[in-house]
């Protein structure tokens, strides 16, 4: 383990306490995983450990989303009912309707949860105050190194830098400078899947199979997809607009879900600004939010930001959060996020 504190002996027993419940499924067992990169390995290098050691689970069915939200349940009602067992990577932010999902599924996640949180079984690094923070890709390979093949460490290590949790994975990073020589291109061919169904399922599935770099660079429809993906990120971040404080950019839902990816590439870009992405729908504005200056808990201004507003809802952690809010109120929204925001810097330096 590669942690500077935190109960790091309650984490281990919790993580030999999961393993152990994951050895002993049988059945048809469901993989319910967030659809973003760090979902997408994780569940991916999970399905590997019980394709290859677990003979008596006789069928492994995904199942994906961006949000495990109320109207998203029925998508997953459709799964649950007919799996033995069920485990949720990387399941943060859900509703209580999962509630009736607590008996039979398990969460392993590294983002904050409330006490209440629906599926109680729970192995979460937060939980124990582990820093720094580990990506779920890189939690799984601790449950099941031992167990994987040696192809599992160079997934793992990618999955970390992506989902930018590189600290405790940077024994196994730099094990593989060779693998990951193209981490971008490796990076992007997640980017112009994430949150596009079934295609989050179906790379989920050949990460499985635990692929060398070279193939899953090769392989379609991916490869195709992250040519186009490469150039709408490039256009959206031409077309931000640029303040003293803040960068905003507005998306629309698409065959392309960039807004989560463009967040993160212009924070890369402007780390000393808060940046805002905003991406429409029928459905209304989600909001992808940023934020690396100061000592403020982002996903917790978004919360208060929307309670404010009187509309919407907000989550998240200390530097990245999400928001729902009318698409009538996302500039009303944007204005009181950057008002917020100002408050929180002057009185962090004042």
């Amino acid at each position: 383990m590669s942690y500077n504190s935190g109960d790091i002996v309650g984490y281990k027993n919790k993580l030999e306490e999961f393993r152990a419940y994951i050895f002993d499924l049988k059945g048809k067992v469901l993989i319910a995983h967030h659809g973003d990169c760090d979902g997408m390995v994780g569940g991916g290098l999970l399905a590997a450990f019980i394709n290859q050691n677990l003979p008596a689970v006789t069928q492994v069915t995904y199942a994906s989303s961006a949000e495990f939200r109320k109207q998203d349940f029925d998508y997953f009602s459709q799964f649950t009912e007919d799996c033995d067992f069920g485990i949720f990577v990387e399941g943060q932010g859900m509703t209580q309707d999962y509630a009736v999902l607590n008996e039979k599924f398990i969460n392993i996640d590294h983002h904050p949860h409330p006490e209440d949180t629906p599926i109680k079984r729970m192995l979460n690094p937060r939980n124990f105050a582990i820093q720094p923070n580990p990506a779920i890709s890189y939690v799984m390979y601790e449950l099941f190194s031992e167990h994987l093949p040696p192809e599992a460490s160079w997934i793992a290590a990618l999955g970390s830098i992506v989902d930018y949790c590189p600290l405790p994975a940077e024994k196994i990073i730099a094990a593989h400078t060779k693998e990951l020589e193209e981490a971008d291109a490796l990076r992007d061919t997640f980017l112009a899947c994430q949150y596009v169904l079934p295609l989050t399922c179906q790379l989920a599935e050949f990460i499985a199979t635990m692929p060398t770099p070279q193939a899953l660079l090769a392989a379609e429809p991916y490869a195709s997809r992250r040519v186009i993906y490469q150039n709408k990120i490039k256009e959206a971040i031409s077309g931000a607009a640029i303040s003293q404080d803040t960068v905003v950019a507005k998306t629309t839902v698409g065959e392309y879900r960039i807004s989560s990816p463009l967040a993160n590439r212009l924070q890369d870009i402007y780390n000393d600004r808060c940046v805002i992405v905003v991406e429409e729908s029928d459905e209304g504005a989600r909001f992808s939010v940023r934020n690396r200056r100061g000592n403020i808990n982002i996903g917790d201004l978004l919360k208060v930001a929307a309670i404010e507003l009187g509309e919407g809802d907000g989550s998240g952690h200390e530097r990245a959060g999400s928001a729902r809010v009318p698409t009538n109120l996302a500039d009303a929204y944007i204005e009181k996020i950057e008002i917020m925001l100002k408050e929180r810097w002057e009185n962090a330096s004042g």
